[in-house]
């Protein structure tokens, strides 16, 4: 799947290609972990510099117009799927 994320407002800064194994059912968990590993392997940020954030969250925009906070520090327990064709964006905040 393939959507434009974005970290502090810039973009191209993250892979913005993820590979989903069941692309129709995914989870807002299933997200945050891709989104850390791309974080990890495009800018080093890792799991540990998350956890040290003042401030570490993304909004998941969809393309129904909807949208979702989610904090990076925690694991949801949020087990509604989606579709990952569905995400329309993803803006990343960190804060250090």
């Amino acid at each position: 799947m393939k959507f434009p994320v974005t970290i502090n407002k810039f973009e191209n800064i993250v892979s913005n290609e993820f590979v989903f194994y069941n692309a129709s059912k995914i989870t807002i968990n299933d997200l945050s972990i891709k989104l850390k590993s791309a974080m990890a392997n495009d800018q080093g940020i890792t799991k540990h510099d998350i956890g040290l954030a003042e401030r570490a969250v993304y909004k998941v925009y969809f393309k129904n117009g909807s949208s979702k906070y989610v904090d990076l520090k925690t694991e949801y327990k949020d087990e509604r799927v989606f579709k990952a064709t569905d995400i329309k964006k993803v803006d990343i905040e960190l804060k250090f």
